[in-house]
């Protein structure tokens, strides 16, 4: 699995959380779960950018889910923030009113800086 150390962790991750669940349900005794002795695998970090066509798929899923009503309004709203303005969801969840400048006066984007979004900006 060292070929693929992001698929093991998680995959790691999802068993120990099975494991701890079993404990807490009582259908394993407690503090046995294996998972804890085992050493995760190091990951390099990635960066990884939408093409113009899963764009495209991601917008039409936003629709059909809109149109549908599946899915929340807020939802599909914060989802289309967080693409349209590369801020990371936790960047999003801290804007404050003062973040936000009139559309004029950022050539149309409408978010004051978020940390992220130079680094979050196609290339």
């Amino acid at each position: 699995m060292h070929s693929v150390p992001g698929h093991a962790n998680r995959t790691l991750g999802v068993l120990s959380r099975m494991l701890t669940l079993a404990e807490v349900w009582e259908m394993r005794p407690e503090g046995v779960n294996p998972c804890r002795f085992v050493k995760k695998y190091s990951e390099r970090r990635r960066e990884r950018f939408l093409s113009d066509d899963e764009y495209r798929c991601l917008g039409a899923a936003l629709r059909d889910a809109e149109r549908e009503g599946c899915v929340s309004p807020p939802a599909v709203a914060a989802i289309r923030l967080l693409i349209l303005t590369g801020c990371r969801s936790g960047e999003s969840l801290s804007l404050r009113w003062e973040d936000v400048e009139p559309l004029a006066a950022v050539g149309g984007c409408g978010l004051g800086p978020c940390p992220s979004l130079a680094r979050n900006r196609k290339p």
